[in-house]
């Protein structure tokens, strides 16, 4: 069987992506007030000063304050000649020259970047950044671009050096410590990720890292340091709310779980004014908890990397189809993360689109091959297209799992379709039963209910003789979930039995 793909705990753990992709999503803005915010026109005061600077003492030093300010308030088209000017200088720093490639192509001036520097930076890949690191040993970010590759690649321990070492030179940016504290949570070390938000100075003054202390602090099952002072910010109305989002959103998700329905309610209304792709993912997780709809539609559209809310969306109003297409563009701002492909290739079973599921299932397993979700779901997707021999060997694969987790009788559930399908009905049944009684002591009715549905199923496949009270079972447990993915599975089935067309495997 398929797990539910939708998620029972999201948090608002930060992304991690390459410098350019965080440029362009205003994570690393200046979270500093202009006094006129109300001014569309207004400028960020410290691009007006470094503006200034730049204008009475044109050096390079100037021209890559100006550059990075410009980026982080929008306003490219003011630091054009800065620009120019540092890319004309090949002694620069590489990723100095990519900022000023991004202000100049945001400007409208793309046709002014030298094709020597668009091949570079079109090549993200590690070989290359660790050239970059060669030539600029104390370069902080060229550090982060390379073990953000690494990661990608899987070369985690190398990765992890890298890290190590954009820490030594840049312990306070925002940008080192979300990546940072991200890369260490990849490495299924929360608490490790707490820790260096927590004890960093930098934390207590910027909203950005407030938000990441406070979510990492529950996956690490533990009480946020930050709470009052996040509360504090996002109470002051000190702060732009496009610098505030994640934050409330992470407040909001803390509130949830405490049992404060109003206050999270609040908090996520504020966290959807001007938000993240992340924060609008949260938004639409936090949904159906809280009975009300934070997101607008037309944010789908309008905010950067928000895919991953769009997708729940779509799998939340049972328009499953839609479902996978979005995942992948999700896993395009998750680069190294498995979630997207487990997620959409789940949606696709769902839907009964197997192929398209395997698909989804294989990709992910290209990032992580031990992965128990995805090994699962590539097993239930051959399983249910009849090839039960090549899902065995699948699940062979499987890592041994605690014989009383929720890993454990989603195999249980997916052995016995392979056996059911090879003609040992017995030993199916089995196993399908142990996946039932296991689920329901997790107190997760849900899944029970999804393994007598797949039981079902598989009798009525087999010609079983009692297939229509097994049928029965299932309507009588599906009850509660019709109006879930689940339901959509249920009705399908319930169709194929009427019309005659349950024996066929794919259904």
């Amino acid at each position: 069987m398929s797990f539910v793909a939708w998620e029972k705990r999201r948090l608002v753990v930060p992304r991690w992506r390459s410098l350019t992709m965080t440029l362009r999503s205003r994570e690393l803005s200046s979270h500093q007030q202009p006094s006129n915010l109300g001014d569309p026109e207004a400028l960020d005061p410290t691009l007006v000063k470094r503006l200034t600077t730049w204008r009475l003492s044109p050096s390079l030093i100037s021209a890559a304050e100006v550059v990075e300010s410009a980026l982080v308030s929008g306003r490219e088209a003011l630091a054009a000649d800065a620009a120019r000017r540092l890319i004309a200088e090949r002694t620069a720093q590489p990723l100095l020259r990519h900022q000023a490639a991004i202000v100049l192509e945001r400007a409208g001036d793309g046709d002014k970047i030298p094709l020597d520097l668009r091949a570079k930076f079109a090549r993200h890949d590690a070989s290359y950044w660790r050239r970059v690191t060669r030539l600029h040993p104390h370069d902080a970010l060229a550090w982060l671009e390379l073990a953000f590759c690494q990661t990608v690649n899987r070369q985690v321990d190398a990765a992890a050096r890298s890290i190590t070492v954009a820490l030594q030179l840049a312990p306070h940016s925002r940008h080192v410590l979300r990546s940072a504290s991200r890369f260490f949570l990849h490495r299924n070390d929360p608490e490790k990720a707490h820790d260096l938000l927590a004890r960093n100075p930098a934390t207590p003054s910027d909203p950005w890292l407030l938000a990441a202390e406070i979510a990492l602090a529950m996956l690490a099952e533990r009480r946020p340091r930050y709470f009052k002072r996040g509360i504090q910010l996002l109470q002051a109305g000190e702060l732009a709310p496009g610098h505030l989002t994640e934050l409330a959103s992470a407040l909001g998700t803390a509130e949830l779980f405490d049992g404060s329905a109003k206050r999270s309610r609040q908090m996520f209304l504020q966290s959807v004014v001007d938000p993240t792709g992340n924060a609008l993912a949260q938004g639409e997780w936090v949904t159906p908890f809280l009975g009300t709809e934070f997101v607008p539609r037309e944010q789908f559209q309008q905010v950067f990397e928000a895919s991953e809310a769009a997708a729940h969306h779509e799998y939340r109003a049972l328009r499953l189809s839609a479902v996978p297409e979005l995942c992948e563009a999700w896993a395009k701002a998750d680069a190294y993360s498995i979630r997207p492909y487990e997620f959409g290739s789940n949606a696709a079973s769902m839907n009964g689109d197997y192929d398209k599921a395997l698909q989804m299932a294989e990709r992910g397993l290209q990032r992580r091959p031990d992965a128990p979700t995805l090994l699962n779901a590539k097993a239930f997707a051959l399983g249910s297209t009849g090839k039960h021999a090549e899902a065995a060997a699948v699940l062979r694969r499987l890592p041994p799992a605690a014989g009383n987790g929720f890993s454990a009788f989603l195999t249980a559930a997916n052995k016995g379709l392979c056996a059911m399908r090879a003609g040992r009905v017995e030993e199916g049944r089995l196993l399908y039963e142990e996946a039932i009684a296991g689920f329901k002591r997790l107190g997760d009715l849900e899944h029970a209910a999804y393994a007598r549905l797949y039981l079902a199923r598989e009798a009525v496949l087999a010609g079983l003789p009692d297939s229509s009270e097994l049928i029965s079972e299932a309507d009588k447990a599906m009850r509660p979930y019709m109006r879930t993915p689940g339901g959509v599975v249920f009705a399908r089935f319930r169709e194929a039995v009427k019309t005659g067309t349950a024996a066929n495997p794919r259904v």
